[in-house]
């Protein structure tokens, strides 16, 4: 997954910023469908990330192009920026698909105050069977139509679960791919989220001959719990991980996202 990625935007930190919206905008973040633009910091700046709570967005309604159903959540987290790559959208897809490489993924810690893993392990699959572990994917497979399955030990509290990978569309300048959990995730026997309510969207642009724009959207569902807006620093230091990942970045790059 190291691929041909430049590492000309060492991007140094996060922008908290709201997305340029007008009076008449609907609360809540602006996806990449359509007309609709999100806020893109300009090329070699940090990315944007932006953080709702579930009671910020009681009548949110994601877009058609994200296939999300209306759910209550927890906390939604939008991520924009740009980056260098030279390459093919077919590199950008090999590096989506190397889901091995994800155990290398750093974020800072705000609380412990050090890089830690983001990812402890993880593992293509040929099923969502955790143990039909198989070779990473590669960009002729990640196309429109086709489930595949990864599995992921997750350094946060959701743990160890099983994901579903689709790309809902794909050309050359252009792609869109959906990760949501096949499984519940428990806590002392009680449902902490549904399966399909710890969703990801990855959208993939082309801009230029050399410039891309990555919007990603996270989604936490199950109803609103307060104390997860205690966790506002440790949201952005992991989007800006997947972000750098994406981009090629060094993911424990200096300085951290939110110290």
């Amino acid at each position: 997954m190291t691929g041909s990625f430049a590492l000309a935007i060492l991007a140094a930190g996060v922008l908290l910023a709201a997305s340029p919206a007008s009076a008449q905008d609907p609360p809540g973040p602006i996806v990449p469908c359509g007309d609709a633009t999100p806020l893109f910091p300009a090329f070699g700046d940090p990315p944007v990330i932006e953080i709702w709570y579930g009671d910020d967005l009681d009548n949110w309604m994601p877009p058609a192009c994200t296939g999300w159903d209306p759910i209550e959540f927890n906390v939604l987290i939008a991520t924009a920026g740009r980056f260098h790559h030279t390459g093919t959208m077919g590199d950008l897809l090999n590096r989506m698909g190397a889901v091995s490489a994800m155990r290398g993924i750093q974020y800072w810690s705000h609380t412990r105050e050090t890089w830690r893993l983001l990812v402890l392990d993880a593992d293509p699959l040929n099923s969502p069977d955790p143990n039909d572990i198989r070779g990473d994917f590669t960009d002729g497979e990640l196309v429109p139509g086709q489930d595949h399955f990864l599995w992921q030990h997750e350094n946060t509290p959701a743990g160890k679960l099983v994901y579903r990978l689709n790309v809902l569309e794909r050309d050359d300048t252009r792609a869109i791919l959906a990760l949501e959990n096949t499984e519940a995730l428990k806590y002392l026997s009680v449902t902490v989220f549904n399966a399909g309510e710890y969703q990801f969207l990855y959208f993939f642009d082309r801009e230029s001959d050399d410039t891309w724009r990555y919007y990603s959207l996270v989604r936490v569902g199950a109803g609103f719990n307060p104390l997860v807006r205690q966790g506002g620093p440790s949201y952005i230091n992991r989007s800006a991980a997947m972000f750098r990942h994406f981009a090629g970045i060094p993911t424990d790059l200096e300085p951290p996202a939110a110290p």
